[in-house]
């Protein structure tokens, strides 16, 4: 009885804890390579920042030290994968450069792991602040995400499942809707469904390409070009399209065209400033 008592009052006083505690992530800046993806970087250790997952990611073959079992959860990777995922907490930690409060990660075989990337930052820790992406210092950081001025676009995003969905977008002449805003994803400026494509009659096929999900071993996708392309009346020049099922998705390499950018995670925005075209 003694020891049941104590159980309870344990929990109790861990669930009391964990309500006062606020989640969040300690300030730093952290440089990636301005022709590659936007990852954080440190310890020589490399995690992707990806508003593409809505969940945090490792890739290891053995639970890390102070991460604990949680619960069993479903993800979904840019393929439209499902798959059942084991997840970890911890109270607080520091993987890389990433030092932070109430974790909580899903872990994947090294086996998984591709290129020179660790583990996924998602949206769940995203969350936590708001960021600088400065593309032109190849910088992301957290401690003044802020630029002045008016910024040359801004993108509100609505969030689903913990994704952001930008609503309604006109590329082309072709109003979209739905569209993910994927950072994760570099192959093209925008994914979308064939069908949209078909519709831009300036759109030429440029090459085959593969896209990567979490665990699987890719998917051919078709890439086209727009040599003037125009996203909400705003020209570009070589906008590049590709298809993949019915997703639409706008990715990496169309916020690259700005020289910095700010993902306001407060306000649901995604603010772009300096067009470097």
């Amino acid at each position: 009885m003694k020891k049941l008592l104590f159980i309870i009052v344990f929990i109790a006083t861990v669930g009391l804890f964990l309500i006062g505690m606020k989640p969040k992530i300690n300030p730093f800046v952290s440089a990636f390579d301005k022709d590659g993806y936007v990852t954080f970087s440190g310890n020589g250790i490399n995690f992707l920042f990806d508003t593409g997952a809505n969940i945090t990611l490792l890739y290891a073959d053995t639970v890390p030290e102070s991460f604990y079992p949680f619960m069993q959860a479903d993800a979904k990777d840019i393929a439209g994968n499902d798959f059942s995922v084991k997840k970890y907490f911890s109270f607080y930690t520091c993987l890389g450069n990433i030092e932070g409060n109430l974790w909580t990660v899903v872990l994947l075989p090294r086996r998984f792991q591709w290129q020179h990337i660790h583990g996924v930052i998602g949206t769940d820790m995203i969350d936590r602040c708001n960021w600088l992406l400065d593309f032109e210092k190849g910088t992301i950081s957290n401690v003044h995400p802020f630029v002045s001025g008016t910024p040359d676009m801004v993108l509100r995003y609505k969030k689903e499942r913990g994704l952001y969905y930008v609503e309604e977008m006109e590329l082309n002449g072709v109003k979209c809707s739905h569209i993910l805003i994927d950072t994760g994803y570099d192959r093209s400026d925008f994914l979308l469904p064939k069908q949209d494509i078909e519709q831009m009659s300036d759109a030429c096929f440029l090459k085959k390409d593969t896209c990567y999900g979490f665990a699987d071993t890719g998917n051919e996708i078709s890439i086209y070009e727009v040599a003037q392309g125009e996203v909400n009346q705003m020209q570009f020049k070589n906008v590049t399209l590709a298809t993949l099922a019915s997703r639409r998705t706008m990715g990496i390499s169309f916020l690259k065209r700005f020289s910095q950018v700010v993902l306001d995670t407060r306000k649901q925005e995604i603010k772009c400033y300096c067009l470097k075209e």
